[in-house]
């Protein structure tokens, strides 16, 4: 009887560590489901017709944490991946994509790029107004734990593209 009690004077305060332990690494930062940031960002910049030569940044790029700035003021914590072309000459051409690790951040990633057109159409207004024009027509999409960004003249094509992407 003696042994028994022993045992399970041990097996339970075990039983608990592996528990405790089981529940922790449930709720590790493990990446989130969803599309590939990259690869939808780079389908839309695909069939996108008539952009200039852009420039682009991801959350794979030695900096990308740093200069995810540039795009959006979301909480970097938030962010599970993100895809940035920006047209290389200075005109105002964007389109990103960022994967959220949960879609109830969708609305306040879509306000963060909502500030970022605003702020680049008060840019453009002083040195390229017809930049500025050209800002104010982006398009904000969102699609699951994916939010997108269109600036372009001829946005249909990037936009279906993101549409489609989440088709497949």
């Amino acid at each position: 009887m003696c042994d028994l009690q022993l045992t399970k004077r041990r097996l339970i305060p075990l039983a608990a560590l592996v528990l405790a332990l089981c529940l922790l690494t449930a709720c590790s930062g493990t990446k989130s489901a969803g599309a590939d940031p990259i690869a939808v960002g780079e389908a839309m910049l695909q069939a996108a017709e008539g952009l200039p030569e852009m420039s682009v940044l991801t959350s794979e790029s030695e900096d990308g944490e740093e200069l995810f700035h540039y795009l959006s003021d979301l909480d970097y914590d938030k962010v599970d991946g993100y895809y940035f072309a920006y047209a290389a000459g200075g005109t105002a051409e964007e389109i990103a994509v960022i994967r959220l690790g949960s879609e109830s951040d969708a609305e306040e990633a879509m306000e963060s790029l909502r500030r970022h057109v605003q702020n680049r159409v008060g840019l453009f207004q002083y040195y390229e107004p017809e930049q500025a024009e050209v800002a104010g027509g982006g398009q904000i999409l969102t699609q699951g734990n994916l939010v997108a960004l269109v600036i372009s003249p001829q946005d249909g094509a990037p936009i279906n593209a993101f549409r489609d992407y989440g088709k497949s």
